[in-house]
């Protein structure tokens, strides 16, 4: 009679057949070996009712399982974070990064161009869309040996910070237990086998030549004009972006000082975003007007037309800010189209440094017009010594050494 009521329907539905909760099922192998499988029922974390079957040697053989089972399943995770790919777990942690103001959005999009790389390596297949709790340590060496061949030394670098903060995010949030990257080995970025790009300056006669026929070119009515803002670069060192942010307000032509704060920079799907403050703490600063300068700020004071954010150099008909790479690509087909060496719009910047230093600029003093917390990177990036240059700073030596015997 009880049976009969068990196959009743309940609400118009027939209950399902199962073991019972917590029941126990002997079987035997293809092989004669006895096997016992333990079915019960659990509650998921989001509350829905399901059942599982461990199978073991013995009741407490099962028993281990069912735990080590519930250990991992009810983590406190959204149902999304359970498979959690590196991808995932690294926009993830970008979002942290901005909310904890660890990274601003505007500087944000470095970071989204490197997560990409983990969508495309391994080739065959890769590691970027594997949930994170299914990579092995041969998955992470296969992407580490693709590495070298592809990317410089500072990409490789970059990789392998977003790397290490998804996997120490995936133990934080528990979605594994253990971190891969714990192994020292694993843990070390490979080296590169590319050199690292390094940008030159123009040379003396290189420069004279591209801003002689930037100054002669003739701009299409209402088409895009950028040339005041590699004449600002060329004269104060500053970078694209700055300049583009610089306000009415940022320009001090009185006292012959620039206010530099803000920068143009890309934030999330790549889009222009006027950041507060710039790319680096000692980017913030105050730079001195030259004669040279002068002139050309001077225009672009008297140039100025209202806008929301009162910016010097803006794109009225777009309504838009004026982001780096609109510069850098018109210069780009200016320069091709004249047949001159074009490395970027920021080798402009290292123009300006190499000519500070060239001229006897103490490098202290250069490094904080350009905004470099260490003179190292101004030594090493920023100026470019050309055989001509030694051979001055020799004869120079040489002639005084002359004199002083004389």
């Amino acid at each position: 009679m009880a049976y009969r009521q068990n196959k009743r329907k309940r609400n118009g539905k027939r209950p399902k057949e199962h073991n019972g909760e917590g029941s126990y099922k002997e079987y035997r192998l293809r092989n004669g070996e006895m096997k016992l499988s333990y079915t019960f029922t659990y509650k998921d974390i989001n509350g829905k009712s399901k059942r599982k079957t461990v199978t073991g040697i013995s009741e407490v053989d099962c028993n281990n399982k069912k735990e080590d089972f519930l250990r991992k399943e009810l983590r406190n995770l959204p149902e999304n974070l359970k498979n959690a790919t590196i991808v995932q777990l690294v926009e993830l942690q970008r979002d942290i990064n901005i909310k904890t103001n660890k990274c601003h959005e505007a500087g944000d999009s470095r970071n989204e161009s490197t997560q990409k790389i983990f969508e495309r390596l391994p080739v065959d297949n890769p590691i970027g869309f594997i949930p994170i709790k299914d990579i092995t340590e041969s998955t992470i060496e296969r992407f580490r040996n693709e590495l070298p061949d592809r990317y410089s030394q500072s990409v490789i670098r970059k990789i392998y910070i977003q790397l290490r903060q998804a996997f120490k995010l995936a133990v934080r949030k528990k979605i594994i237990d253990e971190n891969l990257l714990d192994d020292p080995e694993l843990n070390t970025a490979p080296t590169s086998k590319i050199k690292t790009k390094t940008v030159n300056a123009f040379t003396p006669s290189e420069e004279k030549e591209f801003f002689e026929l930037l100054d002669n070119i003739k701009i299409r009515k209402n088409g895009n004009d950028y040339r005041l803002q590699l004449h600002i670069s060329q004269t104060t060192g500053l970078r694209m972006g700055e300049i583009n942010a610089l306000t009415i307000d940022s320009v001090n032509l009185k006292k012959k000082v620039i206010y530099v704060n803000k920068t143009i920079s890309r934030s999330k799907k790549y889009r222009p975003v006027l950041k507060s403050g710039t790319k680096t703490k000692k980017g913030t600063r105050v730079v001195p007007i030259s004669d040279a300068a002068l002139p050309y700020l001077e225009k672009a004071v008297n140039n100025f037309i209202p806008n929301s954010d009162n910016l010097l150099f803006y794109d009225h008909k777009k309504k838009s800010y004026i982001t780096t790479q609109q510069v850098n690509d018109w210069t780009k087909r200016f320069c091709k189209k004249n047949n001159i060496r074009y490395e970027g719009v920021h080798m402009i910047r290292h123009t300006f440094a190499t000519n500070c230093a060239r001229n006897g600029m103490p490098i202290n003093i250069l490094a904080e017009i350009l905004g470099h917390e260490d003179t190292k990177v101004t030594m090493k990036y920023y100026i470019t010594i050309e055989n001509e240059d030694k051979s001055k700073a020799l004869n120079d030596v040489i002639n005084n050494m002359k004199k002083q015997e004389a």
